[in-house]
């Protein structure tokens, strides 16, 4: 019933993954490794993973994860039962997303929260223990999201054959949950769900690779955002995000005199894209301080 698609090339967390797999999911299911030691991106590899697969549900999953949920693949066939409309399935996501290049969290304000998750996260690059992540401002089953993170997301066959991931445009390992998830929003329903929990072994990393690989998901559709469910997004709000999301930007490490040139031509054409006042009035000094004299 549910083919289970990961990009992997480590045997400790495959064989942990497949364990957990088969000690929870409740319904029949296959598992198609990719093995991919860099060779290709995850797009590439999700899209050759569900074109081999059987069973008409797909599940794409990281390979450092382990399921806690029993019988979890009952619940993932329920939901997809439920709504017929539904697009993509996954344990963290937004209820919508701004217009300035960012990833799927929205910041926070006052009372207003944006990101819907359920996660249990551990660190391997730093000493945060491990954590319940849950952001459910509602208490319900399931949330109405436009972004949703790659972690876990999980769609139906001919979905994804209507959308695939775009692995012309992104090359790497960033980005694709969030085209994907965004492409699939436009015709159907994206939903955070909270009846399956998962343990995920690692956390992102949010260097120059990531910056580029947000910066040509926000090209491919920033005539198509803000975009976000109904009733969630006050109009007051969109002018913050985007600042918030460009101050984090401006911020993001750049290793070496190539990268602080990529990370410069970015922000450059971020301000002259987004095209608000008081934004750039707001960073135009930050930028010269932080940006234009450490390029040189």
């Amino acid at each position: 019933m549910i083919s289970v698609i990961t990009s992997s090339f480590d045997k400790i967390n495959f064989g942990k993954l497949s364990a957990s797999i088969e000690r929870t999911i409740g319904t029949a299911y296959e598992i198609l490794k990719i093995h991919n030691p860099g060779s290709m991106s995850i797009s590439a590899a999700y899209n050759q993973g569900a074109a081999k697969a059987s069973f008409d549900i797909l599940c794409f999953v990281h390979d450092d994860v382990e399921f806690i949920t029993s019988n979890w693949g009952q619940n993932i066939l329920q939901h997809f039962e439920d709504d017929p409309d539904t697009g993509v399935l996954g344990i963290g996501g937004s209820v919508c997303k701004c217009r300035m290049a960012s990833a799927w969290p929205q910041p926070v304000e006052g009372s207003i929260e944006y990101s819907r998750l359920n996660i249990l996260q551990q660190y391997k690059r730093s000493d945060k223990r491990e954590r319940h992540d849950y952001i459910n401002p509602f208490n319900e089953r399931k949330n109405h999201v436009i972004t949703l993170d790659g972690v876990f997301m999980v769609t139906k066959k001919d979905t994804w054959q209507a959308y695939p991931f775009d692995e012309k445009l992104l090359k790497g390992f960033h980005g694709y949950d969030l085209d994907f998830s965004i492409n699939i929003s436009r015709k159907k329903n994206n939903y955070v769900i909270y009846d399956v929990l998962l343990l995920h072994k690692s956390e992102g990393v949010n260097d120059m690779q990531w910056f580029k690989s947000i910066f040509l998901v926000y090209k491919k559709w920033r005539k198509f955002l803000p975009v976000y469910v109904p009733g969630t997004l006050p109009p007051a709000e969109h002018d913050r995000l985007n600042n918030s999301w460009f101050s984090y930007l401006l911020n993001i490490e750049a290793k070496n005199r190539k990268e602080k040139m990529e990370k410069l031509i970015l922000c450059t054409r971020l301000i002259h894209e987004i095209g608000i006042k008081r934004f750039k009035e707001q960073y135009f000094s930050f930028f010269v301080r932080h940006v234009l004299k450490k390029a040189f």
